[in-house]
């Protein structure tokens, strides 16, 4: 646009300003756009007929004559739909964008506004309203902020389209000038329209006061004048102040996207070399090239390597515009590398190298030329930093593999297999190798996207000779970071990228080595930039314009890098960080790009050729992806028809192929998705999760076999039926006294306060008619409220009647809450009270029914035959007739039957509840909940004193108990010797019933992994269980085969994440209250969530010690060689993603003498990851931070106190 009063352009030469007016958009009248005012009704109505007639057509000739002329259709058409917005109605058709465009004898008339620039389109409906919410957001906008959206929207995605790139950094230079030029404008307007203003209010204060010395009673008008013009003041300076300058906004803008989009760094520098051949606009760009240094030194402080690398990169760019010079440059290089080499080999001293050494490809061919001997400088420097790393470190680094074909701990190098998939160096030693052939091939390259030395715009960034000397290229400071800056610096080791040799089979050229390496770099930069999105991240890298075959292989090698990178967060504190998150990323770019998935399956293919040396998280981790690929894509591929029916596939892929397909039916529904298999895969399917219930079990109904089934077992090996498993009659009483609800316990009193709260269950249902009744009468009490006087008594009548009514209602709902609570406790004591009735007793039989007669009779002639007289005759016939009324059940002992034990009882209970809540998981759980109590007497032991404690209140209110009255010696007969580890009778006791629900639960869902672990899960959730009890039972009661179940360790891992949890929680509370705490209740409050905090912790270390330890012995006491390998591999995998919470000096006590070279390596993985992963040393307090402090005062506060208490 053409500004008046605009500063002249400087003497320099400007190709820009050289083109056509009608190739620049913004080269118009802004003036002009004011003449558009409404026309009347009739006129309007001409002009839509008249253009209606040829709209089509003139729109046709006039792109036709664009594209003939190579123009383009403008900087805003990509950000509209074709077409643009509605025709403006009542509006003529002038100003510069209504226009002919091009030297054409047709003039189109406009019937848009899409050339205009967005801020000055004005958007309207028929009815002259908005459009959408879009456009009312943007109507409280002014028009400022319209400018600045829109320019933010080209910067962001300028590039986007790979076509005539060049001319888009041209036209992005000249939009952002003239915008920028068009703010000062306006701020300069406004100062002199300020200083107007107070020079006008300076005036009407002389007169004002003049008027006051001669006429007293204009007084109250003049400061009532005085009031408005302040009060026009103000709101005009809070204005100012809310604005921003446009050009500090651009500035940032600017710095953001250099730090941020790796593939746009040359276009940023493009556009501030354009900038920079402009005198007024120098200064814009001196600010850009200090914020963007002041970032960088920041970035490199804070650990963000990713921005840190980008933004020198940038450096590097601007000295290929012609705006930094190149010196100034390695100078800065040269400063970095010097602070790293006075440090000790680390990650800090990794990461700052690979950061410098990243950003020598973008220097452009010319300066390579000139400055080779500071590249050869940096490279030589960087030789010298680089030293061979520790045998910790070197050992860390070989846990954190995803494959390892040599045994752990050994030297890695070597490995034929890890060398074949580049695991054996880091990325740091590739990017060297790729410098060295990129300096073969003089310093060229396709994939670093250096627009500043191209044909195009070369040509104008150079400035001339004059011009050079008049205006020298800025400098970039002096580096202010230290070495005590970069030792604070919490830097994670380099992984190594996976380069699996099918990518180069495939391909008939590969790419360039340094090529690749900068492809690579893209993709992970990306993937750390757009990390919060999946839509956004996979369509960023599939822009990545690089045209080589390569390209998808090398694109699905990185994700699958990034997706088993090792170590894995036991809880992912964001969900980028997880491995799903680049799941999705893989399944997103392959729904864009069809041809990605031949790729992905022949990288899977040609990975698992090694799944026998595969890490066991990078094993589950990849059987997730893989099952979630398979539920994608339904199924439907040839791909398992590769693994599983040209050949018999390695025992490696069966068990992968096992996990992967026991992940996908969680996914799926079961059936459904066998139906879409190919029948190579059924003999490879886990089998269906049904429940094994040996007291309901069956004989298999006989059905077709599916092709590929393996053949039914014999009939030796069917489940027992009903009538044969002794404890089926006891298993179908229990099962009576089950009472479900999905109401909670002691929920009356809520209830009945909540009487309109909807609930499962039909009883709810009277209760909302109920609560909505009461509604209704509330409002008609307010609407008879407004009526006459006389009618008060009637109505207070009324109103008290009603509230009689709501009362009883609402009493009616406490009982029925009480009624519902009370069934469930004569349920529960019933339930307990059959329990502690078949303890130590045979099991039941069905009693054969034999008439009373016969009975006494048999009695009387038995004891006529011991010589009793007829009164003893007539007591034993009273005492025989009552036996028989109390032994009328159905049921009688069985004397060759099983003798009831307390274990036997606990599982009978676990079968009993686990059958009748078949339905889903949360109606197992709501009877764990219902009858948590039934459980805690069993782990009493099923006691007397236990016992009464079941009893209901209206039992005990009634007091006619007879369990209460006569006492029980049974208690005495489950007493044993007393424990050899120092328990006490009634915690072994309680030990042994844990050890009976658990053993019921492996054994009830022994098909299912997930509804095992979630079971368990239930029954810890109300202490039925607790954490050390099932790593106890796993260690203790199962066997070596059933220990070695995948079930097992996802179990341990929900323990474990379990605690985790709770301490993160409960160290975050102790952290949000404050510290300096004025009131004692206060004081005491944050002392006991600091006390819980560290309770926590200790339960967290406990649990994983137990777990560690158990495998631990396990591996020292096997011989078996594949077993050893697995145990390993467990306890790799435990040492190294849980190694922040390990406590390796304990564990060090522990084993003691018993250490062997395969413990002590993995208690150095563990501490490796403390130090290099969580950064533990130079925590104060370790995982408790600054809570360890306070706990250290408030013991020292109780010695203190203690101190005094003795002396007094």
């Amino acid at each position: 646009m053409e500004f008046a009063g605009a500063p002249p352009v400087d003497d320099e030469a400007d190709p820009t300003n050289c083109l056509p007016a009608e190739e620049t958009v913004e080269r118009g009248d802004a003036a002009a756009l004011q003449d558009d005012l409404p026309l009347e009704a009739d006129e309007a109505s001409n002009v839509e007929e008249a253009s209606n007639a040829g709209r089509e057509e003139g729109r046709q000739e006039g792109e036709i004559l664009a594209e003939s002329q190579g123009e383009e259709r403008g900087p805003w058409a990509h950000m509209f739909r074709q077409g643009g917005t509605d025709r403006r109605r009542g509006f003529r058709n002038s100003g510069p964008y209504g226009r002919p465009r091009g030297d054409s004898g047709f003039h189109r008339r406009r019937q848009d506004a899409r050339d205009l620039p967005p801020w000055s389109q004005v958007r309207r409906s028929r009815g002259r309203g908005f459009r959408g919410d879009r456009d009312r957001e943007e109507a409280s906008l002014s028009v400022k902020e319209k400018r600045w959206m829109c320019l933010r929207t080209l910067f962001v995605t300028v590039g986007d389209e790979m076509a005539l790139i060049p001319q888009q950094i041209q036209k992005l230079a000249r939009e952002a000038e003239t915008a920028i030029v068009q703010d000062r404008e306006e701020e300069r307007e406004k100062a002199e329209k300020k200083l107007r203003d107070r020079t006008r209010r300076g005036d009407d204060e002389l007169e004002s006061r003049a008027a006051e010395e001669n006429e007293e009673t204009d007084a109250t008008d003049t400061a009532e004048k005085k009031a408005e013009t302040a009060g026009d003041e103000i709101p005009e300076q809070s204005e100012g102040q809310k604005e921003e300058n446009l050009e500090d906004r651009l500035v940032e803008l600017l710095v953001d996207c250099a730090s941020q989009l790796p593939l746009k760094v040359g276009i940023y520098s493009c556009v501030v070399g354009l900038w920079f051949k402009k005198s007024r606009l120098r200064s814009v760009c001196t600010r850009i090239v200090e914020r963007s240094f002041q970032r960088f030194e920041a970035a490199i402080k804070e650990g963000k390597f990713f921005d840190a690398k980008l933004l020198l990169r940038f450096f590097v760019a601007l000295a290929g515009s012609f705006v930094v010079s190149t010196e100034s440059v390695f100078e800065t290089m040269m400063a970095l590398l010097s602070l790293c080499a006075e440090l000790p080999p680390s990650s800090t001293t990794e990461q700052l190298l690979l950061l410098t050494l990243a950003a020598l490809p973008w220097l452009s061919s010319r300066l390579w030329e000139t400055h080779r001997g500071a590249v050869e400088e940096v490279l030589a420097l960087s030789q010298q930093i680089s030293s061979p790393a520790s045998a910790e470190a070197l050992l860390l680094r070989h846990a954190c593999l995803p494959v390892r074909d040599a045994p752990f701990g050994t030297d890695g190098e070597d490995n034929s297999i890890v060398a074949s998939l580049g695991l054996h160096k880091s990325r740091v030693e590739t990017l060297v190798e790729a410098l060295g052939f990129m300096e073969q091939v003089q310093w060229k390259s396709k994939a670093t996207f250096r627009f500043f030395q191209s044909a195009d715009l070369f040509p104008l960034l150079k400035p001339s000779e004059a011009a050079a000397a008049r205006f020298p290229v800025c400098s970039l400071p002096a580096l202010t970071l230290t070495v005590e800056d970069l030792r604070q610096i919490r830097a994670l080791p380099i992984s190594s990228g996976l380069r699996l040799p099918v990518s180069i089979e495939k391909v008939d050229v590969p790419l360039s080595p340094h090529d690749r390496w900068i492809l690579e770099d893209h993709f992970l930069t990306l993937l750390y930039s757009f990390r919060d999105n999946v839509t956004l991240c996979a369509e960023a890298l599939l822009r990545v314009p690089v045209d080589h075959d390569q390209f998808d292989y090398v694109l699905v090698e990185c994700l699958f890098s990034a997706m088993l990178r090792l170590p894995h967060a036991p809880l992912a504190a964001d969900a980028a960080d997880a491995s799903f998150f680049v799941t999705r990323v893989i399944q997103r770019a392959c729904q864009m790009q069809n041809s990605l998935v031949g790729v992905v399956e022949a990288s899977l293919t040609s990975l698992l050729k090694h799944a026998a040396q595969f890490d066991f998280q990078s094993m589950r981790v990849l059987a997730d992806f893989f099952a979630y690929w398979l539920n994608l894509w339904e199924g439907r591929m040839s791909l398992l028809e590769e693994w599983l029916s040209l050949s018999i596939p390695p025992a490696c892929v069966k068990v992968f192929v096992r996990h992967a397909f026991e992940k996908a039916f969680r996914f799926r529904y079961r059936p459904n998705l066998l139906e879409l298999l190919p029948d190579c895969v059924i003999p490879y399917i886990p089998p269906e999760p049904i429940p094994a219930c040996p007291y309901t079990a069956e004989p298999p109904q006989e059905s077709l076999p599916l092709p590929g089934a393996p053949p039914p077992p014999p009939a030796a090996e069917l489940p027992l039926t009903v009538t044969s498993y002794p404890g089926h009659l006891e298993f179908l009483e229990v099962q009576k006294l089950l009472f479900f609800s999905f109401r909670q316990p002691g929920d009356a009193g809520r209830q009945a306060q909540k009487a309109g709260a909807h609930s499962r269950g039909a009883s709810n249902v009277a209760v909302d008619r109920e609560a909505a009744l009461d509604e209704h009468e509330a409002e008609r009490e307010e609407c008879e409220e407004r009526g006459e006087d006389g009618e008060k008594e009637e109505r207070e009548e009324e109103r008290e009647e009603r509230e009689e009514e709501r009362e009883e209602r609402e009493e009616e709902r406490e009982e029925r809450a009480d009624r519902e609570d009370d069934k469930r406790a004569w349920m529960q004591y019933k339930l307990a009270k059959l329990l502690r009735g078949r303890l130590h007793r045979k099991t039941w039989k069905k009693r054969e029914r034999r008439s009373f007669s016969e009975s006494a009779e048999d009695a009387v002639d038995a004891s006529s035959k011991r010589g009793l007289n007829d009164e003893s005759r007539e007591e034993d016939t009273k005492d025989s007739r009552d036996a028989f009324e109390a032994d009328s059940g159905p049921y009688e002992d069985d004397e060759e039957g099983h003798l009831w034990t307390l274990t036997d009882l606990s599982q009978v209970l676990v079968f009993a509840l686990l059958a009748r809540g078949l339905k889903t998981l949360t109606h197992s759980e709501r009877l764990v909940e219902n009858y948590f109590p039934v459980f805690q007497f069993l782990k009493k032991g099923a006691s007397h004193k236990a016992f009464l404690e079941m009893r209901p209140a209206t039992l005990e209110a009634a007091g006619d108990d007879e369990d209460a009255r006569d006492g029980d010696d049974s208690d005495t007969e489950m007493e044993e010797e007393a424990d050899e580890e120092g328990l006490t009778k009634a915690e072994r006791r309680s030990q042994e019933v844990e050890e009976a629900f658990l053993k019921a639960i492996f054994d009830f869902w022994k098909h299912s992994r997930q509804k095992t672990v979630l079971t368990v899960r239930h029954f810890h959730r109300f202490d039925v269980v607790s954490k050390e009890g099932v790593v106890r039972f796993v260690f203790d009661s199962l066997t070596p085969t059933d220990r070695d179940d995948s079930r097992v360790m996802e179990l341990f891992d929900l323990l474990l994440q379990l605690s985790i949890q709770e301490f993160e929680s409960k160290k975050e509370t102790a952290l949000q209250l404050s510290q300096d705490c004025s009131d004692d209740a206060e004081r005491n409050a944050r002392a006991k969530a600091v006390s819980a905090a560290v309770e926590a912790l200790e339960a967290v270390q406990t649990l994983l010690h137990f777990i560690v330890v158990g495998f631990m012995r396990e591996l020292l006491r096997e011989d078996q060689a594949a077993r050893r390998v697995s145990l390993h591999t467990r306890l790799l995998y435990l040492a190294r993603d849980y190694g922040r919470y390990i406590d390796v000096s304990r564990l060090h006590v522990h084993i003691g003498d018993a250490m062997t070279d395969e413990l002590n390596q993995l208690l150095t993985v563990s501490s490796q990851v403390q130090t290099q992963y969580f950064f533990l040393d130079r925590e104060p307090g370790g995982l408790l931070g600054s809570l360890a402090g306070e706990l250290d005062e408030q013991r020292e506060g109780f010695h203190a106190e203690a101190c005094e208490n003795g002396g007094l």
